[in-house]
């Protein structure tokens, strides 16, 4: 008993860090850094992506063709096209309930994608001032506050060039995606 018990977590734990890292796509977005993207996470949006954090399941899904997956800790929506993830926060703080399904009332909560083209943190620095320091689950991880919004990235090697995930949400759901390494 113990050993199933313990494969069931491994596996739950490994499907959730799958369902969190966005798939790359061959026609990956070039990311930059300026005015517009600045302007874009101020509204809780990626520049070259439909939907915004704070919009509706309802309103999610009439604009961007997609699925819903359920992941151990969030409940996400794969866009179609273009490898961009929407997540809803699965508790309830004000009710203690938790929901492995999305309610076309919930809001989206975070917004992850993969970009192509090296990010630093100069670059963001230079929109988004100092980092906000933000320990999750025992690293340090760099976000940037956009008005009610934080922005976390990741850049990395991926054959001759680079590739940056990057996502903007609420505080708690940046902090979840840390511990899901989902930036």
């Amino acid at each position: 008993m113990k050993f199933l018990t313990r494969f069931l977590c491994a596996f739950v734990l490994l499907f959730s860090i799958i369902a969190v890292v966005v798939p790359i796509t061959s026609h990956a977005q070039s990311i930059k850094v300026n005015k517009s993207f600045k302007s874009a996470a101020k509204k809780g949006q990626l520049l070259g992506n439909k939907g915004y954090v704070g919009m509706t399941y309802k309103e999610l899904k009439k604009s961007v063709p997609g699925k819903a997956l359920i992941a151990e800790a969030v409940n996400v929506y794969y866009a179609k096209r273009g490898g961009t993830m929407y997540g809803f926060e699965q508790y309830n703080p004000h009710t203690g309930s938790i929901s492995y399904k999305i309610k076309s009332t919930d809001d989206v909560e975070y917004i992850s994608n993969t970009y192509s083209g090296k990010l630093t943190h100069k670059q963001m620095k230079k929109y988004f001032g100092h980092p906000v320091g933000n320990r999750t689950y025992g690293t340090k991880n760099k976000l940037y506050k956009s008005d009610v919004y934080y922005i976390g990235f990741r850049s990395y090697k991926r054959g001759k060039g680079y590739i940056t995930d990057i996502a903007i949400g609420t505080r708690d759901m940046m902090d979840l995606a840390a511990f899901f390494n989902g930036y």
